[in-house]
């Protein structure tokens, strides 16, 4: 019988016995997927989508650090991200860190087209620079609110990456008949429970599961935003979890993740149409006013939500002098706006920010 204060050693392997072919389960998986793949074509229809990717995931990883209690905005993660390194702090220092690690994640397994333990082991150590690695020393709990003991997670180095291992085979295998968007639910269950760090197992559990579905081919880019759903669903996130830790069964988390799945694909959807509107709006507005270079300021303001004049300079290949003057011509008509920020000057894309930051 399931104990929350003795260290969970018994954890299922995967895939267990659990009815995967449940009739109730794929109706939901056939309305996310349906979502889920016309995100995917709307993702292809943005221009240089790869030059958006990164402005893109902020949001994501805002409301990721958010879940962990690491509580900032996306405009000051954006205006964060324009400053030297040296100038990042704070809360909006290790959601930079998170972003990081989805892009790293992204490239690792484009590269392979799997996901690994030593990309699992990777994408923590850039959320967690100080605290990376397997846990190896017990006393691990998990806690409520009240102080009590939850649950109480694996112990044991060499238990820790035996589970891990059983983990990686089960997301590498497609031959089981198990549809993917049911076993990223599993997926996310299993490494929850395994707990293997010390901290960011949150954040990296929640970074693999969009890693999964990019492996899956279920989407093309990380751009799904699943951390907004599960702030939105927090208490009956963690009642799940707990359920599933008591029960095994798979049922409630799998649901839970579709629906999650479903909702965010629909709002990432009509950010990315926002987006595709902008974009053809800002060049025309751009085009008007400085026609040489519409096309390089366009991207670069879009590239770098908030950026110095130098940084905007540098990017557009002009001098700081005509960089200046080209900014006060797009402030004068309302296309940019300026910000300070300490000794630096940002500029910015109004109606860009607000579509990042919804």
């Amino acid at each position: 019988m399931f104990n929350p204060k003795i260290p969970n050693n018994d954890l299922p392997l995967l895939p267990g016995d659990f009815a995967y072919q449940n009739i109730t389960l794929y109706t939901k998986v056939l309305e996310a997927q349906q979502e889920l793949s016309k995100l995917n074509g709307l993702i292809h229809l943005l221009p240089n989508a790869d030059v958006l990717i990164t402005p893109l995931i902020t949001a994501e990883s805002v409301s990721s650090s958010a879940i962990e209690n690491i509580n900032t905005t996306t405009i000051e993660v954006l205006k964060s991200q324009a400053l030297p390194i040296e100038s990042q702090v704070g809360p909006e220092k290790e959601v930079l860190h998170y972003r990081q690690a989805i892009m790293h994640g992204y490239e690792l397994i484009q590269q392979k087209e799997l996901l690994l333990i030593s990309d699992i082991l990777a994408i923590q150590k850039i959320i967690e620079p100080d605290r990376h690695g397997i846990r190896t020393l017990p006393g691990t709990i998990i806690g409520n609110s009240k102080g009590e003991t939850i649950y109480t997670p694996p112990e044991g180095k060499q238990i820790i990456l035996d589970l891990l291992t059983n983990l990686e085979h089960f997301i590498n295998t497609s031959d089981d008949n198990i549809y993917p968007l049911i076993k990223t639910g599993v997926i996310h269950f299993q490494f929850e429970a395994i707990h293997p760090f010390y901290d960011g197992n949150g954040r990296t559990g929640r970074v693999m599961m969009i890693l999964y579905l990019i492996v899956t081919k279920l989407l093309d880019y990380p751009v799904l935003f699943l951390s907004g759903y599960i702030n939105k669903h927090k208490q009956e996130y963690y009642d799940i979890l707990r359920y599933t830790q008591e029960t095994s069964d798979y049922t409630k988390i799998i649901n839970y993740i579709l629906e999650a799945i479903l909702v965010q694909s629909r709002i990432t959807s009509q950010k990315i149409i926002g987006i595709q509107q902008l974009i053809t709006k800002l060049e025309d507005s751009i085009h008007a006013i400085i026609p040489k270079k519409s096309y390089q300021i366009t991207w670069s303001l879009l590239k770098n939500p908030f950026i110095t004049l130098q940084n905007f300079a540098d990017d557009i290949g002009v001098s700081r002098h005509t960089a200046r003057s080209y900014s006060e011509k797009l402030n004068n008509a309302n296309i940019i706006q300026k910000t300070e920020v300490g000794k630096y000057t940002l500029i910015s894309v109004p109606a860009f920010i607000q579509l990042l930051s919804e």
